[in-house]
């Protein structure tokens, strides 16, 4: 197929996937009752002339939902596809140095503390939770050569993680029930935090993300060909590695310190598109982020009815289709 009609498809099935989230719930809002309440909104809010209980369930609780998933789903996959190319690993992701773990262990010292209900205290500590841990994994891998390797970083990075992931266990032992529970189904991720004013600052921030990450599509190329090539097509792959690294940890940061770590989406859907599309990252980059955001939005809909009044956590859904796709994608690829 032929990509532009495979993009034509991805950007239909992200308008579908956005119409179902705002439509299904505990309470069904029909189409035309949406476009009722979106116009009298736009264009005539001095007449409600639609059901106001319903407008508010809309425009204040399922739409930035559904906004926060699809910009979750699209800088994941985003990130998973520069890890893969950066690492030439296909079993990269965004978390792989730890950025999730240092997140986890400042969300959850944060709740430990009994801060999770002063406002920004939650998104805030798992940020700069997250990015300490970077840090860490960088300077220690810079210390132990000039030249820093994947793999030197990659063991780090498993490294760091397992120390921020046992801190995080500490304090999990040493909470409360309430607190506990909180911390656990934050880790599992959530979307539950979706409002107005975190969806601003994450938008500016993945839109300036995705147009830095598309000025270095062509550099990813040249580094898929291996370090020595790409020195000599004039790219320095030290400085590469730098800007791209330090990219994708504020992407993911500012991500999981909103919904928790969310897995299997940064490391599923690049290689679907991946098998589509092939490996030129000119369109595996755009591709990989529309389909990481209806993916998630169509989990997060799962999440919302499967065991309704009750609601799931998004990580469970993501991890248990995430699985299910690696295992039928791994079949088909020992089969080739």
């Amino acid at each position: 197929m032929k990509p532009r009609y495979i993009f034509f498809l991805l950007i239909a099935l992200l308008i579908i996937s956005i119409i179902m989230g705002i439509s299904i719930g505990s309470i069904s809002i029909s189409l035309a009752e949406q476009a009722q309440i979106f116009w009298g909104c736009l264009f005539s809010p001095e007449q409600i002339n639609y059901d106001v209980t319903n407008a508010f369930i809309l425009l204040h609780i399922r739409l930035p939902r559904v906004l926060l998933a699809a910009l979750v789903g699209f800088t994941l996959a985003l990130c998973g596809v520069i890890m893969q190319g950066l690492f030439q690993n296909p079993l990269a992701d965004p978390y792989v140095l730890g950025v999730s773990s240092g997140a986890t262990a400042g969300a959850a010292l944060m709740i430990s503390i009994g801060l999770l209900s002063t406002p920004f205290a939650l998104p805030l500590g798992a940020f700069w939770g997250g990015i300490l841990a970077i840090v860490l994994v960088y300077k220690i891998a810079h210390s132990q050569a000039s030249k820093i390797s994947t793999s030197d970083l990659i063991l780090t990075g498993i490294a760091i993680s397992t120390l921020f992931s046992a801190l995080t266990a500490i304090l999990i032992s040493l909470s409360p029930n309430e607190q506990l529970r909180s911390i656990i189904f934050w880790i599992m991720g959530s979307l539950t935090i979706a409002k107005w004013s975190l969806l601003l600052p994450l938008l500016i921030l993945v839109s300036f993300g995705t147009m830095i990450a598309l000025m270095f599509v062509h550099h990813l190329n040249a580094f898929a060909l291996g370090e020595e090539m790409a020195i000599h097509l004039g790219i320095n792959p030290e400085s590469l590695k730098k800007v791209l690294l330090i990219l994708v940890t504020l992407l993911t940061s500012g991500v999981v310190c909103i919904c928790g770590t969310i897995g299997f989406v940064g490391l599923i859907i690049p290689h679907i598109m991946r098998l589509l599309l092939g490996s030129d990252n000119r369109l595996l980059l755009p591709a990989s982020a529309l389909g990481g955001a209806s993916f998630l939005i169509l989990c997060d809909i799962l999440a919302r009815i499967l065991a309704k009044p009750a609601e799931l956590p998004i990580g469970v859904i993501t991890a248990f289709f995430g699985a299910l796709l690696f295992l039928y994608l791994l079949h088909i690829k020992s089969s080739s």
